[in-house]
């Protein structure tokens, strides 16, 4: 198969998201949570830098595959928690463009990962990196007010009229 390295590299980010997401549903609230900036910005950008990892030499150098190719694992990813019922149609509504440009960003750094330093420990640092974020971000408490809202509306005419 001429693009396998590619497939791998969708089917690899896929199974990334999944296993985020996962740990999002069984971990403790306060370690790893959705509405991070680990889980919205951080855990897409590596999908993207998974996907770019897996494909060959003149696809990586290729900005439009940087950009663009993420998108099919974020769209694969997200399709696969609607079926699941991990996610509901409209948080996937709401979370496609930050997930979108997430995962762009994160091929183009993986594109150019690979002409700075050694590919594989770009991407090592980069699979850890949302547990890392979402650690120093679980320090900080998360504002909670609890407000009270009180409608009346005053009809000026007798109880029998009304």
């Amino acid at each position: 198969m001429k693009n396998k390295p590619l497939v791998v590299g969708i089917f690899s980010g896929i199974a990334y998201g999944l296993i985020a997401r996962l740990l999002v549903e069984l971990s403790d609230k306060d370690f790893f949570e959705t509405m991070t900036i680990g889980f919205l910005f951080v855990t897409p950008a590596i999908i993207g830098a998974i996907t770019v990892y897996f494909g060959t030499d003149k696809q990586r150098k290729s900005t439009r595959f940087q950009i663009m190719m993420p998108w099919v694992s974020i769209a694969a990813f997200l399709l696969v928690t609607m079926i699941t019922f991990l996610e509901s149609t409209i948080c996937v509504v709401m979370l496609l463009p930050a997930f979108l440009l997430s995962a762009s960003v994160g091929g183009v750094i993986m594109g150019y990962a690979k002409k700075a330093a050694s590919q594989s420990k770009a991407l090592s640092i980069f699979l850890f990196l949302p547990i890392a974020v979402n650690s120093v971000e679980s320090q900080f408490s998360n504002p909670q007010k609890t407000y009270r809202v009180k409608t009346e509306i005053l009809i000026k005419a007798d109880k029998g009229t009304v």
